[in-house]
């Protein structure tokens, strides 16, 4: 996969399998974790897959209309627009 989605919480939990549904669309290899578990658990298992990039959206992210993008080989992060985030990602991992 190119992107993992993780799922912050019970309550985030169909924004982020929406999320994960738009990335496909768009063309990404999206993987998205089964329950609303740690998400340092989460990271570890797509750390495993070796996934490169997780997009994140928890409470402030879901009320601001935002996405932290987290770099899994580095640990970088950067919050952006919802809506910038399918180009942010062909660009970060040119797809």
């Amino acid at each position: 996969a190119d992107v993992f989605v993780p799922i912050f919480n019970e309550e985030l939990m169909p924004e982020s399998l929406r999320i994960a549904s738009e990335l496909r669309k768009e063309g990404f290899r999206t993987e998205w974790y089964p329950e609303p578990a740690k998400l340092q658990r989460q990271f570890k298992y797509a750390d495993r897959q070796a996934i490169p990039v997780a997009v994140i959206i928890g409470p402030d992210e879901m009320e601001n209309d935002l996405v932290t993008v987290k770099d899994l080989r580095d640990g970088t992060q950067e919050t952006l627009a919802r809506s910038a985030l399918v180009e942010y990602l062909r660009q970060k991992l040119q797809v």
